[in-house]
């Protein structure tokens, strides 16, 4: 035995709910640039950086949430993005799979 320590973990980060890349601590919330939203520091709930901006509402254009597309028997209940307009990641339709009956 040594009598060196062994390093302790290292807290990270959350990361965006929505592009699930890195979010930035500006000693209040959490910032994600890329989605324009903070995060709650104590519950992570988002809202918009900027409580001014509409939201973007573009339609949902992933091609594989048609009838079938993914898995037999399913399709996609899809919504309109919900981040503020003029984010620079993918859209967040936060779409849902749905069974339907043969």
């Amino acid at each position: 035995m040594t009598n060196w320590e062994l390093p302790p973990a290292v807290p990270h980060n959350p990361t965006c709910g929505a592009c699930h890349g890195e979010i930035e601590h500006d000693g209040d919330t959490y910032r994600c640039n890329q989605c324009k939203l903070i995060f709650d520091p104590h519950d992570l709930t988002a809202e918009f950086a900027d409580e001014e901006d509409e939201v973007c509402g573009a339609d949902c254009d992933n091609e594989f949430h048609g009838w079938n597309r993914i898995n037999i028997g399913y399709t996609y209940d899809c919504t309109t993005c919900i981040l503020p307009e003029g984010h620079q990641d993918d859209h967040y339709t936060n779409c849902r799979p749905r069974k339907v009956a043969p």
